[in-house]
């Protein structure tokens, strides 16, 4: 009985030979597949990256970032920044594109610790690399309390952050960051002098505001800054007294 099965089995599932001796191609075509990550560890915003960056520098607190913005509510474009695709970027360092995006109308440019972005968007851009796409998705309006896109969403809705949010962002170049060490006498006047006017942007939000209040409340602690904001002073009182 089993032999007889086996033998069924053989012809239901025969191939025929192939009598020309052909040779086939079999094409496969596999789709880039999107790489998601988690902003915050509760899974309240979710981005997805549309092009990879390119990863030879990293950005810091102190860095200037040029970037396109699109901000998408219930499936419908809200704003849009516009965008410097026109300009050919290039992989390494160059301080001549830097100069044609800080004169280019049509991108943002914001430094990433200043209190004029969404604690959102500063999250998102603090993530991303040069000439990255991404889009985020936003389920929680509490990480946009002020800020430039900010208050385009509360004029777009009367006052009101809607609960989900979509961001669409493209950046195409960022400073690099300097530390006190390798900075000149003017680049640490100038750090100086923002260090207070971000300070003083802050409490000009009237309250502190959750991991914000934390990012700078607690700074004067460590005793690295607490160095640095020394030399700064005596820096600026040099300045002050020779110039």
């Amino acid at each position: 009985m089993k032999i007889e099965e086996n033998e069924e089995h053989k012809k239901k599932f025969k191939t025929e030979e192939n009598p020309n001796n052909e040779n086939y191609i079999l094409e496969i075509h596999i789709k880039k597949l999107l790489v998601i990550q988690n902003v915050f560890s509760d899974g309240s915003v979710v981005k997805k990256i549309l092009k990879r960056g390119i990863v030879n520098t990293r950005m810091e607190k102190i860095s200037r970032v040029y970037f396109s913005l699109k901000i998408e509510v219930d499936k419908k474009i809200i704003y849009e920044s516009g965008n410097c695709d026109n300009i050919q970027l290039n992989q390494e360092k160059d301080e001549k594109q830097i100069q044609l995006l800080e004169n280019e109308n049509q991108c943002m440019k914001f430094y990433i610790d200043e209190y004029k972005i969404s604690r959102l968007l500063k999250r998102i851009l603090k993530k991303m690399k040069k000439q990255e796409e991404a889009v985020i998705v936003c389920k929680n309006n509490k990480l946009i309390t002020y800020g430039e896109d900010c208050n385009i969403i509360k004029n777009a809705f009367g006052g009101i952050i809607p609960e989900t949010l979509v961001y669409y962002v493209k950046v195409y170049d960022f400073t690099e960051g300097k530390n006190t060490y390798t900075m000149t006498i003017e680049e640490n006047y100038k750090k100086a002098l923002k260090t207070f006017e971000n300070i003083n942007g802050f409490f000009d939000l009237g309250r502190f505001l959750g991991q914000d209040a934390i990012d700078v409340h607690p700074f004067i602690k460590h005793k690295s800054v607490q160095y640095e904001i020394i030399i700064m002073g005596l820096i600026n009182y040099y300045l002050q007294q020779n110039y």
